[in-house]
C-alpha cells in the first residue's frame, strides 16, 4: 500500500473551519513548506492550537498575516505584532492559556483524559466561564481536553511505519501533538518521507501514510 501522498494532496485534505496544531517553539519544529502551501491555498476560518504564532515572515505567522485564523488558542502571541493588531481590532479571537496547561489540554485530548485540575489561573482571567472544583479544601481550575482535525508538524526523519526522529531543541512539545488526530502530517529535512498517523474521530480504525516532499539543504523547510 503507499502511504506517500503529495503536499497539495495533505494541504487539500485541510478544509475552510477546520481546527489545526501545528507544532513549533518560535517556528522552530514548524513545517514550513505546509504552512506555505495553506498560504498559497487560502484555506481560512481556521482555529489554531498552537504554542506561539511565531513570526510575521516565519511558522504559522505567516498564516496569521493572511487572515486564516478565526480563533487562536496560544500560550504566548508576543513575537507576532500582527496577531496582537487582530485581536485588539476584533478580527481574530485570540484565546491566551499558560504554557503548561495548553501542553497538558492537548496531551489530555490525545490520550483519552476528561479533564484535569490545575491552580494555575485562579482569580485572573484565566479563570473566567471556567468550572471550579474543591478537593479536601483547595479550589482547582477544571481544564477540558483539547482535540483538532489536523495537526502538522516538523521532523528530521521518518521509517515507513510512521515514526519520527526529531533533532534538538525542533522536538519541543510535538510528541504530544501526534496522538488520535484525525490527521498528522510531518514535514521532513530529507525527502525520502514525511510520516504521519491519521485516526478517525467516528472509528476506531488507524490510517497511516507518508507525505513526499523535496529534498531540503537545511532549515525546517
Amino acid at each position: 500500500m503507499n502511504k506517500r501522498i503529495t503536499i497539495e494532496e495533505a494541504v487539500s485534505k485541510i478544509k475552510d473551519g477546520d481546527t489545526i496544531m501545528v507544532g513549533g517553539f518560535l517556528a522552530v519544529g514548524t513545517p514550513e513548506s505546509l504552512i506555505d502551501a495553506l498560504v498559497a491555498k487560502g484555506v481560512k476560518d481556521l482555529t489554531l492550537i498552537c504554542n506561539d504564532t511565531g513570526f510575521v515572515d516565519r511558522g504559522v505567522g505567516k498564516m496569521v498575516v493572511n487572515k486564516q485564523f478565526k480563533k487562536i488558542i496560544a500560550s504566548h502571541i508576543g513575537t507576532n505584532r500582527e496577531t496582537g493588531r487582530q485581536m485588539v481590532a476584533g478580527e481574530t479571537e485570540v484565546i491566551l492559556t499558560p504554557q503548561g496547561t495548553l501542553v497538558e489540554q492537548i496531551r489530555a485530548g490525545g490520550n483519552g483524559i476528561g479533564g484535569f485540575l490545575v491552580k494555575t489561573g485562579l482569580g485572573t482571567e484565566v479563570q473566567k466561564g471556567k468550572q471550579i472544583i474543591n478537593v479536601d479544601g483547595e479550589d482547582y481550575l477544571l481544564e477540558k481536553p483539547m482535540r483538532a482535525d489536523v495537526a502538522i508538524l516538523f521532523a528530521n526523519k521518518a521509517d515507513e511505519n510512521g515514526n519520527l526522529w526529531y533533532h534538538g531543541t525542533t522536538r519541543n512539545f510535538i510528541p504530544l501533538w501526534q496522538p488520535r488526530r484525525t490527521g498528522l502530517w510531518s514535514k521532513l529535512m530529507k525527502s525520502f518521507q514525511l510520516a504521519s498517523f491519521r485516526q478517525m474521530k467516528s472509528s476506531s480504525q488507524a490510517f497511516s501514510f507518508t507525505i513526499s516532499c523535496k529534498e531540503l539543504n537545511n532549515g525546517n523547510g
